[in-house]
């Protein structure tokens, strides 16, 4: 299960984006650009379908509160987070990307670049406020076990879902 929770904040630290569509420009007067930290979050856990309950604090999220999300008008984006190494032990690491804003659909789509085999990674940030001094969205990783490697570690179920609502504040 660690292993599962270190691939999940692994991808949600690794946020960098992609720029397209006509539809979704982004320009200097929109209240994402700026720095915004992440203040606290809520996240669940569904399992083959089924929500599970973290009464015993099984399910252990860190490396999210002190991320720093940039957005730039030219449609770059700068993601500061804790990379943690070992327990305890880990840096702050800096990537750098670029993201779509589609304020119509509420959908913030930021694509980044596996540091692992360079494949390009699409992340999802749905969001639920965005005013000057608040930003708070959704961001949900599947992990489908039917696609690991038989080498890699056997589990009694096929997918879970990790679903996070994040709360970031303007930082100055």
């Amino acid at each position: 299960m660690k292993k599962l929770l270190f691939l999940f904040v692994a991808a949600t630290s690794l946020l960098v984006s992609c720029g397209s569509d006509d539809n979704s420009s982004e320009n200097a007067t929109s209240p994402l650009i700026g720095k915004w930290e992440a203040k606290s979050f809520d996240y669940t856990v569904t399992v083959d379908g089924e929500i599970i309950e973290d009464e015993d604090g099984e399910f252990e999220i860190d490396g999210v509160i002190g991320t720093i999300f940039e957005f730039s008008g030219n449609n770059v984006v700068k993601i500061t987070t804790f990379d943690e190494i070992d327990e305890g032990e880990g840096e702050w690491v800096t990537d750098e990307g670029t993201y779509v804003y589609n304020e119509a659909a509420k959908l913030i789509t930021i694509t980044t670049v596996d540091d692992f085999d360079g494949s390009l990674d699409i992340i999802e940030l749905k969001v639920r406020t965005l005013t000057n001094s608040n930003f708070n969205f959704t961001i949900s990783e599947t992990i489908d076990f039917d696609d690991l490697e038989e080498d890699e570690e056997e589990e009694e179920f096929s997918e879970i879902v990790i679903t996070m609502d994040v709360n970031c504040e303007r930082k100055n």
